[in-house]
């Protein structure tokens, strides 16, 4: 008797071993499922160790998990999608609409849709250091590093700028870090701005009021009127200031002019108002 009241102990420990196996055997939920949203791309990366480019969840303020494009294979990977500016044929990035880069919080655009018009809740809630830019159908793209604290998200930054236009003197832009973005055609540089107030070339910060300052990111060229920052607005990722009652954008404007560095390189060859120039912007 007292054997196989062994065996009956025996027997159940081998329920114990198989219960084991079924905790062993269960998936374990990856960082960026919709069931365990990430608080970026990058941390998404770095808790897989690899992962493909392609949509994402993550839940950076713990309000909520949203959908994001992850950029995995650019400069290291782990770029989070913020925006996307597009000359197609849609009106958003406006003048009037400006604050959408900092105190908006509204969001547009789908993530089927990546080359219309589009604005992330990641713009708002990411912690941003570095930036990403790439355009199409060029395929040019560059990175800045250390533009943001890593903590604060890209909006946060913007209101740190302020609401009027920034007088930057031309060589104190932030650096480019990677890429294959290079100063030709009329692009003075490859640094990057923000807001930046019109120099009309050789003019500097002497005029008040112009109808070519930029908002939002946006790169120094030479309109005419020499380098640095001659009309940025035509550089720029934000609309030109004119006319600011209106709603026009500068993506649309006379030339093909828009979709940041593009113009001045001559690289926006798509179809104007079919969404085949633009620019993504991405935070890390």
């Amino acid at each position: 008797d007292d054997d196989s009241s062994g065996d009956d102990d025996d027997s159940s420990g081998d329920d114990d071993d198989s219960s084991g196996d079924d905790d062993d055997s269960a998936p374990a939920c990856e960082t960026g499922a919709s069931a365990c949203p990430g608080t970026s791309c990058a941390q998404i990366l770095a808790d897989r160790g690899a992962a493909d480019t392609g949509a994402f969840w993550i839940d950076p303020a713990g309000g909520g998990a949203y959908e994001v494009w992850c950029e995995m294979d650019l400069s290291s990977g782990g770029w989070t999608l913020a925006t996307v500016h597009s000359s197609d044929g849609q009106h958003t990035w406006t003048w009037d609409a400006r604050f959408l880069w900092s105190t908006d919080t509204s969001v547009f655009g789908s993530l089927s849709n990546r080359d219309e018009d589009l604005k992330s809740q990641a713009l708002h809630d990411v912690g941003m250091a570095d930036l990403l830019f790439v355009h199409q159908p060029s395929g040019v793209w560059a990175t800045y590093n250390g533009v943001g604290d890593g903590v604060a998200p890209f909006s946060d930054f913007m209101v740190g700028l302020g609401t009027d236009v920034t007088c930057w003197n031309g060589s104190d832009g932030f650096p480019m870090s990677a890429g294959n973005l290079a100063a030709s055609g009329s692009l003075c540089s490859t640094q990057l701005f923000f807001n930046a107030q019109d120099h009309d070339g050789t003019l500097g910060c002497a005029q008040p009021a112009s109808s070519e300052h930029a908002w939002g990111p946006n790169w120094s060229a030479n309109n005419g009127d020499g380098c640095p920052l001659d009309e940025p607005a035509f550089t720029s990722l934000g609309p030109t200031s004119w006319p600011s009652s209106a709603a026009v954008e500068q993506t649309e404007s006379g030339n093909d002019r828009g979709t940041g560095f593009a113009w001045a390189q001559g690289l926006n060859t798509g179809a104007w108002g079919a969404g085949e120039n633009y620019v993504s912007m991405y935070l890390r």
